[in-house]
């Protein structure tokens, strides 16, 4: 076991310092609750367990499907719970990848869906390696670093471990003839926190970022051998930095990177071109250990909405996601909710989904529960409560082993996970 310091060095971002915030909310829920008519009845945790478990029974019987909706889970004894709940409803596990977003079999399926998507990068990566992931990058290697439309520092990819590496190549006082401060090109439509500690940021329009990803590709191909793709021309002076940071990327091949925000799977696709000739792959970008975030598939969400209005999903159970509010046809999405037997959340809040919910059992804060994590092979952190429960609340993955016949809590759970599939955790 890896509990690697090299991922956060023990930091954290804005957003984990202020969401104590939210463990004090005086709008999360109380404990379990039936929805009917807009209005929340509070239940007793047997009552609604034994109701949920005959709907489900139900729906399994009828050769409904069960759709568990979560955001990308990179926790142990979380897919664990799954594969118990799976196992007990009737899912048989396709082979391969274990680590794909939606494994369909059975009469159960589990779909993952990020609110901000990186379905574009992970499927260009699926297209062009053979392998679906969010890579591992290293900052810290690179002498130079060019982001386009990506705010790596901020809210791209995994941002804490971006913000030390790249603040450990920019320091002057440490820079050495080998390992100099590195070199940061910036492309984007808005001043970002990122592009605003680029050494030169270029400001283009959104639509223009494709067009920066082709030009960049060209020049690079131009003097490697590569295939050209003709990129537009942008402006006179866009066009004149895309050309001095290509020159600067081909000087620094294989201590290089190139980062592009884009969702679009053609565009990455180029990007992962421009990286493949500057030979930046088992240098600044790690493909063999890439990480177990973003694992979403917006394909996937898309034929589960269709299934959803098809009428052909018997129950659905969504945690940590808020989809009625964030995809951008939420009201699709809450057309077919309705025509979903059974539907239960387990957010805190009673958000957009919950509300549409026929049930919403409400997880833990995070704060509150004992849990463990998997960002990376090899890489595992145990999470423990600060703070005994405030609410008559259960975390979810509890909730699944209820309903799957299995008696246990969920910390014993864990202990247990943790035992039989990270031994040198125990």
């Amino acid at each position: 076991i890896n509990r690697d310091p090299k991922i956060d060095k023990g930091t954290i971002n804005a957003r984990v310092n202020s969401s104590v915030l939210s463990l004090y909310d005086s709008e999360r829920l109380p404990g379990a609750m039936m929805v009917k008519d807009g209005g929340f009845t509070q239940h007793a945790w047997a009552d609604v367990d034994k109701t949920i478990g005959d709907e489900l029974a139900a729906a399994s019987a009828a050769g409904k499907r069960i759709v568990l909706l979560t955001n990308t889970v990179i926790s142990p004894s979380v897919k664990a719970a799954i594969s118990v709940f799976t196992a007990k409803h009737g899912l048989k596990l396709n082979s391969g990848d274990k680590d794909v977003s939606v494994q369909v079999g059975g009469n159960v399926d589990h779909v993952q869906y990020d609110t901000i998507s990186y379905a574009g990068l992970t499927n260009a990566n699926l297209r062009t390696f053979g392998k679906r992931a969010f890579p591992a990058y290293d900052l810290s290697k690179a002498n130079v670093v060019v982001g386009i439309g990506a705010d790596f520092l901020s809210n791209w990819g995994s941002s804490t471990e971006n913000t030390w590496q790249y603040a450990d190549r920019r320091r002057p006082e440490t820079a050495t003839k080998d390992m100099p401060m590195s070199r940061h090109w910036h492309f984007e439509a808005r001043m970002s926190l990122t592009g605003a500690n680029a050494d030169r940021r270029v400001a283009v329009r959104n639509s223009e970022l494709p067009s920066v990803v082709m030009g960049l590709h060209d020049a690079i191909a131009k003097s490697t051998g590569g295939s050209n793709v003709v990129a537009s021309k942008i402006s006179d002076a866009v066009d004149a930095a895309i050309a001095q940071c290509a020159t600067e990327l081909l000087a620094a091949k294989g201590k290089s990177v190139v980062m592009c925000g884009s969702n679009d799977v053609s565009t990455q696709i180029l990007v992962n071109s421009i990286n493949s000739m500057l030979g930046n792959y088992g240098s600044t970008i790690d493909l063999q250990n890439a990480t177990f975030y973003h694992q979403g598939d917006d394909g996937t969400v898309a034929q589960l909405i269709k299934d959803m209005n098809a009428g052909s999903i018997g129950a659905i159970l969504i945690a940590n996601t808020n989809p009625a509010y964030s995809l951008p046809n939420a009201e699709e999405f809450k057309t077919g909710l309705k025509k979903v037997g059974l539907s239960v959340c387990f957010n805190s809040h009673a958000d957009e989904t919950a509300s549409l919910c026929n049930y919403i059992t409400p997880d833990h804060h995070w704060l509150e529960s004992w849990n463990d994590l998997n960002p990376k092979p090899g890489h595992y952190a145990m999470v423990q409560p600060t703070i005994r429960p405030l609410f008559d609340t259960r975390q979810w993955g509890e909730s699944l082993l209820n309903w799957s016949g299995v008696n246990t809590d969920w910390h014993t759970f864990v202990q247990d996970v943790a035992q039989t599939s990270m031994p040198a955790m125990a």
